[in-house]
């Protein structure tokens, strides 16, 4: 089935090094880049600002989006990302509109992605579609005045609709309340989630159903930006999932998808489906119960 990706599209102030540069964001951008090597369309659920640039409009009709019904009077949400610091400083310029619950499809493969709150907990309550997966980072951040970001506990009533959650070691605390993530897994399957995911960044991800729990390794790559890594892992996944396929192999995959990423700057990879299956099946080999 195919995947709907569902979060603000952004335009990334990147402070490095090397000095500032601006590059195409947000979940949407990276998921519509592997829809090739995941084997899917991937449509977007979105808004944008009169201010996007036309070369990535162009972009992403390339990908077989117009994003013409999505751009509003708003100014498009824009991220400043300072790699300068460990860990990476994160604030916003700005936040486009909000995404209306009768934007989402209630079919198909929706993965749910907010950024800066552009969807709320009565979106997750009010849609149901085949196969619904959650990225809750925008969920449990909250934006001050100044443009700064913190996170802050976020509660649901309806995570039990959720079929893969999909969140990162530090966001996972603010989610549960448990610090150990094994705990927090499995406090996230007892509310009824059908498979959640804790990503660890370099050293992988844990993963839980109720019948398993398992480690994920990452494919040992170079890494040049690893930027929407964590969004690719979270399409190719859903994406797996939705067609029923085991939950080792579709992790191992998943994974292995999130490698040709890694590898490139910005929303963009440079593998082939092969050689995206050779990783996959090198990563099945060292996937471990926990």
């Amino acid at each position: 089935m195919n995947i709907t990706a569902v979060g603000h599209i952004s335009i990334d102030t990147l402070i490095t090094e090397g000095g500032r540069l601006e590059q195409l964001g947000g979940p949407p951008s990276f998921m519509s880049a592997v829809s090739d090597v995941i084997g899917s369309k991937v449509d977007v659920v979105t808004r944008i600002g009169p201010d996007f640039p036309e070369v990535h409009r162009e972009l992403f009709r390339e990908r077989g989006i117009d994003l013409e019904h999505w751009t509003c009077d708003s100014p498009t949400t824009n991220f400043i990302l300072d790699y300068t610091t460990q860990p990476r400083g994160l604030g916003v310029g700005s936040v486009c509109d909000c995404i209306e619950v009768a934007d989402i499809p209630d079919s198909g493969c929706v993965v749910l992605s907010p950024i800066v709150g552009e969807i709320n907990d009565s979106h997750l309550g009010s849609i149901e579609p085949d196969f619904l997966a959650l990225d809750p980072q925008g969920l449990v951040r909250k934006i001050h005045d100044d443009g700064t970001i913190t996170l802050e506990p976020w509660r649901s009533l309806h995570l039990d609709r959720v079929n893969l959650l999909k969140t990162s070691f530090r966001e996972q605390i603010y989610i549960t309340g448990e610090t150990d993530p094994l705990r927090s897994l499995e406090k996230i399957i007892e509310i009824g989630v059908d498979v959640a995911v804790i990503t660890l960044g370099d050293g992988g991800s844990l993963v839980q159903s109720p019948d398993s729990r398992i480690k994920v390794p990452v494919f040992p790559t170079k890494t040049v930006d690893s930027t929407g890594a964590g969004d690719c892992f979270l399409a190719a996944l859903s994406h797996s999932l939705s067609k029923g396929e085991p939950l080792q192999w579709s992790c191992a995959w998943a994974s292995a998808v999130a490698s040709s990423v890694v590898e490139t700057r910005g929303p963009f990879h440079e593998l082939s489906g092969s050689v995206v299956n050779e990783r996959a099946e090198n990563l099945h080999e060292k996937i471990q119960l926990v």
